[in-house]
């Protein structure tokens, strides 16, 4: 019986374990951990696939750029699709901002995008991000034209004379990517940087103080070449015998003197201005003036040029007084055909090149914004039309600017004015001189000067940061106006004022008295 017993113990134990080592064998094997060089190299992998999409978004990224900036130099809008898909493309490009280099973010994706923003009516948006392409290439040519180019449109000054300054800095050190990139990067904004006059922008305009209110002048200074200029002289004047190898008996016979055709051919320059004012040729609200800054003694020259090329825009004759007072102003004589844009304050907004695309930008800006038109103390309704003179400004002899009509009559200095019944009324009995309050310039207080060089330190601050902040200066600059009045710190209180952004000053409730305008 023990045997038994004995024997099917023994029998039970060699099936356990012939079970046991059944289900072990049929188990699968565990596997061993991944190697940390084969992770390391899976990721380096992921990488290096991301840059290449990266590199190769490149071309289109660019290719986008230079179709905005293609829009911006022949002064064309894109239509809403084409603005659509560029606010899509950007937003698929940004992903790749991680793996860009310093010229691939600022010179096309940040460039674009701002470009992409103002066609959008986003003025913060691409403000920003002209900004965070400045903070990355400062000398970067396309960077710093887009950079002015938004300021003077959305009239954010403070910025612009400080990238004017950092030109004169030598040009960063760049990286031979960088470097290589760059050369395959034609595109670039028409305007010429050393154009811009920032000591004008934001400067009040009184050379014509006649101008209606309220209204944009656009005022086109130009002259003709002396060489061409001689070809209008009297019409009836004979030209001097042919001498020489060229004389015959057609050419020494007297002639009238009849210039050929091409000879009254437009300069480029004015068809230029003539085609802006045709683009707002519907808007009463501007006012197109040519100012001639050829010699005086050339006057009948520059009426039969006129009467050969009529102008729609309002010209003025040569006239020594005028062509002071405007050098005065500008502080500078033009040796080219230039425009001088005043916004409805009475401000400069623009002076420079006749051919580049800031004018009607500028222009746009300006009629976009109703309130800009209204009076200060009657705010205009939206919508409504605004109050006109019944009559178009006009020029009449010794007095007003020419009509093209009647352009070599004019012997005397122009002034603009309306005409209505009482105009000579008007004339003949000149308005009071307004007394002004007389400055007191050799005052000194340490007090003022103090409050004055920390609100212009704390202007230049608040224009670096990301969002704009002008509350602390403006409180400086307040105290300094209420605390020392009709002195030298007040004046440079009130310059100071007008350095905030025309967008900021409601919000921060300044009043004109408070500009000093």
């Amino acid at each position: 019986m023990t045997e038994s017993n004995n024997l099917l113990k023994a029998v039970f134990l060699v099936l356990i374990s012939f079970v046991y080592i059944s289900e072990v064998s049929a188990a699968p094997p565990e596997q061993s951990p991944r190697p940390v060089s084969q992770r390391v190299q899976a990721l380096q992998e992921r990488r290096q696939q991301f840059e290449q999409e990266a590199a190769d978004a490149i071309p289109d990224v660019e290719a986008e750029y230079a179709k905005f900036i293609t829009y911006v130099n022949s002064n064309q809008t894109p239509d809403d699709s084409n603005v659509s898909e560029g606010l899509k493309f950007i937003a698929k490009n940004r992903k790749f901002l991680p793996v860009f280099n310093k010229q691939q973010k600022g010179d096309i994706y940040y460039a674009l995008s701002a470009w992409v923003y103002y066609f959008d009516n986003k003025p913060d948006k691409a403000l920003k991000q002209v900004v965070s392409a400045y903070k990355l290439t400062p000398q970067n040519s396309k960077i710093i034209k887009t950079y002015l180019a938004l300021s003077l449109i959305y009239k954010d000054y403070m910025p612009i004379a400080e990238i004017l300054a950092g030109q004169e800095m030598p040009p960063a050190i760049t990286e031979p990517e960088i470097l290589q990139y760059q050369q395959q990067s034609n595109v670039e904004l028409n305007l010429d940087i050393n154009s811009i006059h920032p000591e004008l922008l934001g400067k009040t305009f009184n050379v014509l103080p006649k101008m209606p209110d309220r209204h944009i002048l656009c005022m086109f200074l130009w002259k003709l070449d002396p060489n061409e200029l001689e070809k209008f002289s009297l019409v009836n004047e004979t030209p001097p015998p042919v001498t020489g190898k060229e004389e015959s008996l057609e050419t020494t016979e007297p002639q009238t003197y009849e210039p050929q055709e091409e000879t009254f051919k437009k300069l480029s320059a004015t068809e230029t201005f003539s085609q802006l004012q045709n683009k707002f040729a519907s808007d009463t609200r501007i006012v197109f003036i040519g100012i001639n800054l050829n010699d005086p003694s050339k006057i009948n020259n520059i009426g039969n040029w006129l009467t050969k090329n009529p102008q729609q825009w309002q010209s003025a004759p040569p006239s020594a007084e005028l062509q002071q007072e405007i050098a005065s102003f500008l502080n500078l004589t033009p040796d080219k055909p230039m425009i001088l844009l005043v916004g409805p304050d009475s401000t400069v907004r623009y002076l420079g090149d006749v051919d580049s695309f800031l004018p009607p930008m500028i222009i746009n800006n300006i009629l976009a914004d109703q309130t800009q038109f209204a009076e200060p103390d009657k705010p205009e309704e939206p919508n409504q039309p605004l109050p006109l003179p019944q009559t178009p400004a006009v020029v009449e002899p010794n007095n007003e600017l020419p009509t093209p009509s009647e352009p070599a009559e004019i012997q005397q200095p122009p002034i603009v004015k309306e005409t209505n019944e009482t105009s000579a009324s008007v004339q003949e009995t000149p308005p009071p001189a307004q007394s002004k309050t007389e400055i007191d310039e050799d005052f000194f207080d340490p007090r003022a000067e103090t409050l004055i060089e920390n609100a212009r330190a704390f202007f230049k601050i608040g224009n670096r940061l990301q969002y704009h902040t002008y509350s602390k200066p403006i409180e400086m600059c307040r105290t300094v106006i209420k605390d020392y009045p009709n002195t030298k710190y007040s004046e440079q209180a009130r310059l100071l004022m007008r350095q905030v952004p025309e967008r900021f000053r409601q919000r921060y409730n300044i009043t004109d008295e408070e500009l000093g305008l």
